[in-house]
């Protein structure tokens, strides 16, 4: 695992593929889900070191869903961080899910990717694969 942001730096700049590994946590229920995915984008300055990863589109297990069958627990999003304990989910929602997510799409109908969510978790870019 890439610990300190000149390590994902410099891995990134060996154009290697670059796998993410993000874990979350229900505290309601304690459940816990680790999500593992290929990095897509990964944005980075060398002074000041820096990187963020834009990565998408993943499943993500949505929590606070009480839908019927357990397959249907899982939003597609993309996932958008720069450290390591702090996060985003860009989640694709149909309008209607949410009153914030129908506000939001009913602005850009054309785009569902509306409803964002901020995870304080353990995010982290992974070494290299070849």
């Amino acid at each position: 695992m890439l610990e300190t942001n000149a390590q994902i730096v410099d891995e990134t700049l060996t154009n290697k593929s670059l796998v993410g590994r993000t874990e979350i946590r229900d505290d309601a229920s304690g459940t816990r889900a680790v999500l593992e995915y290929q990095i897509k984008t990964m944005n980075i300055l060398r002074k000041p070191i820096r990187y963020q990863v834009d990565s998408g589109p993943i499943i993500v297990p949505d929590f606070g869903s009480t839908a019927g069958m357990q397959v249907e627990r899982f939003d597609i999003a993309h996932v958008v961080y720069n450290r390591p304990y702090k996060g985003e989910f860009i989640l694709r929602r149909p309008k209607g899910r949410s009153s914030r997510a129908a506000s939001c799409c009913t602005r850009s109908p054309t785009t569902p990717w509306c409803w964002t969510t901020r995870v304080a978790t353990r995010w982290s870019p992974r070494g290299s694969r070849p």
